[in-house]
């Protein structure tokens, strides 16, 4: 709460406001704005609120800063691991099917048809769902608009889940 003015300075000049803008916007001196921004003084809070209105912003803006964008290092960690354990996966898959089909036990092939073929579609998704969440803003499909959206992909990905079991059944 100590940057109330460098915060008023900051929304301000993000916003292409003068101080001058900001004076007649408010019907207070310039001096008034001056002594709020160098920390002079400090607005009370009524006119914290009409400062937040004239900024298009809320008093927690003013209060403690503008809000800062997410930091993408999670993001970039769950990609990182998700590749990593996809590769790992992958790579089982290929060594199974690349194992002599004569010498194959019954194990190894419920393994690699049962576990790592859904294992490595399912971490194939996440990878696509973390690259995506990197690239744009990814939200979530609520409301009941997409009710109707959401049941049709569900009936999709089952049919899908079912044309990949294995012939065997």
């Amino acid at each position: 709460m100590r940057d109330i003015g460098k915060n008023i300075k900051t929304l301000r000049t993000a916003k292409g406001m003068s101080q001058e803008d900001l004076t007649a916007a408010l019907f207070v001196t310039r001096q008034t704005v001056s002594n709020y921004e160098n920390g002079r003084s400090r607005p009370d809070l009524d006119m914290l609120l009409n400062i937040a209105q004239v900024l298009d912003t809320d008093a927690t803006a003013i209060l403690y800063g503008p809000p800062q964008s997410p930091c993408r290092k999670p993001a970039l960690i769950r990609l990182a691991v998700g590749g990593a354990a996809l590769a790992v996966v992958w790579g089982a898959r290929l060594y199974v099917a690349g194992l002599n089909p004569a010498k194959l036990l019954i194990g190894w092939a419920i393994l690699a048809e049962w576990v790592l073929r859904p294992l490595s579609l399912f971490l194939l998704g996440w990878e696509l769902m973390q690259l995506g969440s990197l690239t744009g803003k990814l939200t979530p499909l609520w409301g009941k608009k997409w009710v109707i959206f959401r049941r049709v992909v569900l009936v999709v990905t089952a049919v899908v889940a079912l044309m990949l079991l294995p012939d065997t059944l």
